[in-house]
């Protein structure tokens, strides 16, 4: 199983492609699509747009995991944020690529955490749980659906 997992934004869309053979995962790219401040915001979120399309088209994801929203103080950013997200996952949509959206149990919980530690490696480590539960729950919905 190919899995396209994406961390949405529209300075910068994180995003990792993985290979998972039911025993092992393997990276196969991993990097990040980026749009200029200087640029009209409607021609960022076109870039994110054909950009995602050539990840779609280079890589064939068997489905897509994209990070729910979570809100803090900035609503006006948030706002922004959700208009990328909606490209991308309208990119996938595009190509039948079935899309599967998580927010961790205790992300608010370690978002705080992480801005009150300032920590790069807490946020790596709650990366890396994020991503596993990702994946254990796309395995999941992938199985009821067979």
């Amino acid at each position: 199983m190919r899995i396209l997992g994406i961390d949405p934004g529209y300075a910068i869309v994180g995003f990792g492609v993985l290979e998972y053979d039911n025993v092992h995962f393997k990276v196969l790219k991993y990097g990040a699509i980026t749009t200029s401040p200087d640029d009209k915001f409607e021609t960022r979120l076109k870039e994110i747009y054909d950009d995602m399309n050539v990840l779609l088209d280079k890589f064939k994801p068997d489905c897509m995991s994209i990070e729910k929203l979570y809100f803090n103080t900035n609503i006006t950013t948030g706002i922004d944020v959700a208009e990328a997200r909606g490209v991308i996952t309208l990119a996938a949509a595009q190509k039948n690529v079935p899309i599967f959206a998580f927010q961790s149990e205790n992300s608010r919980q370690n978002r705080f955490n992480r801005l009150r530690r300032g920590s790069r490696h807490y946020h790596q480590n709650g990366k890396s749980r994020l991503l596993q539960e990702q994946v254990r729950a796309v395995q999941g919905q992938i199985r009821r659906e067979l």
